[in-house]
């Protein structure tokens, strides 16, 4: 376990009435996944892009997403809407957190097609994830409890016919308020601008764009 005492908290639960984000990037076992938990005033969002699935419906590997919103809240970070369970859980401040997921999402041909016409392929999608920090966190400078932690990502990627091991690095993040929204899941890192190509999901705070090619 980390021994890092910080100035600011881990939080485990949502903050009433906040605007606040949690996310997971991660890269390994030809899996990308992008994952976050998002709140605002008291109302919750969920968003999850995979790559490297292969879709069952089609035979071919497209990206596999989700984006809900408007969601109410159960207990802490357990959210439950039509066709979507999933929940993030604190088992140590700072060093682990695990992650759940039983939903329908959309294996979709186009990366816009969620912001136009939400059409896709309906798919299973399920997870039992867990990351473990590598280090402490890494305040974020200018933005007062904000922070970034990078560590490894383990578990299972769930799907109608396959359970898809995972293993491979990781960044967790969290945020206050409203920031740019661009991932590079290969190198863990956010850019100022997106690739071509990128996976566009809508979020409460604005469209949040992933890349999964590098």
């Amino acid at each position: 376990m980390i021994d890092s005492p910080t100035s600011f908290p881990d939080p485990a639960r949502p903050v009433p009435g906040g605007r606040e984000t949690h996310r997971l990037v991660a890269f390994g076992s030809g899996l990308a996944v992008a994952l976050q938990f998002e709140q605002r005033t008291g109302y919750a969002g969920f968003q999850t892009v995979v790559f490297g699935l292969e879709s069952t419906a089609t035979g071919e590997q497209r990206p596999v997403v989700i984006s809900a919103v408007d969601i109410k809240f159960g207990q802490g970070w357990e959210l439950r809407t039509s066709g979507l369970w999933a929940d993030q859980n604190r088992e140590r401040s700072f060093d682990h957190w695990s992650y759940g997921l039983e939903a329908f999402a959309l294996a979709i041909d186009e990366p816009e097609e969620l912001v136009r016409t939400g059409h896709g392929h309906r798919v299973p999608l399920g997870w039992e994830l867990d990351f473990v920090a590598d280090g402490p966190p890494d305040p974020t400078a200018g933005e007062t409890g904000s922070f970034t932690q990078t560590g490894t990502m383990e578990g299972l990627i769930l799907t109608a016919s396959t359970e898809q091991p995972l293993e491979g690095r990781a960044r967790r993040s969290y945020w206050i308020g409203e920031r740019p929204s661009h991932s590079d899941l290969v190198t863990l890192v956010d850019h100022p601008r997106s690739h071509p190509g990128s996976v566009i999901l809508p979020t409460m705070f604005g469209p949040w764009t992933v890349n999964g090619a590098g």
